[in-house]
């Protein structure tokens, strides 16, 4: 374990600890998408989720989420049963009530068929965790996500690492969004070398970019769909987090 002064700390944005700990942190019509397209010690827990008991009148805590004034909430407004403004394969990844079930825990979620170029690396290192459906509250290890190789067809690769040893590479995702705006879409493939465990979340990945200096508002929020290997204490899935920079801003790397 690392020591220093601060909050308990996960270092994975998946880590996944069962209950409650501790508070320690201040508290489709026609569209072109039919085309083809994280008190005294700070312990750094990479996906080693600690069973706790569990607190049942414990209330949680949503925080809020990446995005900005051209978000729209998705929705089916013509009743084909696709999510309106998000590439047709989103469907694949979430049903329209889990996306509901993010924005109502607090992620915003964007939408719209004119993203901006998110491509670049992004550096976040005030990550915390701002909703979980245990409960769970606590400040991550840093993050650093790349996006690259963007398409008009509206598909981004997305990889990340933590200083942890929590890191995923080259899983396909989906881009909507307006303006400055955007929401990535995908299933992601995840390994945790520290505690030796493949998992699999659905994953939204929201902000704005500030074409200077990084994506502001940036935060994402995914429900866990597969451990793999052991896996011992890990959220179990259908399990739902949210993870948000809380100084408001991944830096461009």
């Amino acid at each position: 374990h690392r020591r220093s002064s601060g909050f308990v700390q996960e270092a994975l944005h998946s880590s996944l600890f069962t209950c409650s700990l501790p508070q320690t942190l201040d508290p489709r019509p026609q569209t072109p998408y039919d085309s083809p397209m994280r008190r005294t010690t700070v312990i750094l827990i990479s996906l080693a989720l600690a069973i706790i008991a569990c607190d049942p009148t414990k209330t949680q805590v949503a925080l809020g989420g990446g995005g900005g004034a051209t978000q729209q909430s998705p929705a089916d407004a013509n009743g084909d049963g696709l999510i309106d403004g998000v590439p047709d394969a989103v469907n694949n990844i979430f049903t329209l009530q889990e996306l509901q079930d993010l924005e109502d825990a607090g992620l915003t979620v964007n939408t719209g068929d004119q993203p901006p170029d998110v491509e670049g690396a992004y550096l976040a290192n005030t990550l915390a965790i701002t909703y979980d459906s245990a409960g769970v509250q606590a400040a991550l290890a840093a993050y650093l996500f790349t996006f690259y190789d963007q398409t008009a067809d509206f598909t981004v690769q997305v990889d990340y690492s933590s200083d942890a040893g929590d890191a995923s590479s080259g899983d396909l995702t989906y881009v909507a969004g307006t303006e400055s705006c955007f929401s990535l879409f995908g299933d992601i493939n995840s390994f945790d070398s520290a505690n030796h465990c493949h998992y699999q979340t659905s994953t939204v990945y929201s902000g704005c970019i500030d074409s200077d200096n990084g994506v502001a508002n940036f935060a994402y929020g995914f429900i866990m769909r597969e451990l793999f290997d052991a896996c011992t204490g890990f959220m179990a899935p259908g399990s739902m987090r949210i993870i948000t920079e809380t100084d408001g801003l991944a830096t461009r790397h």
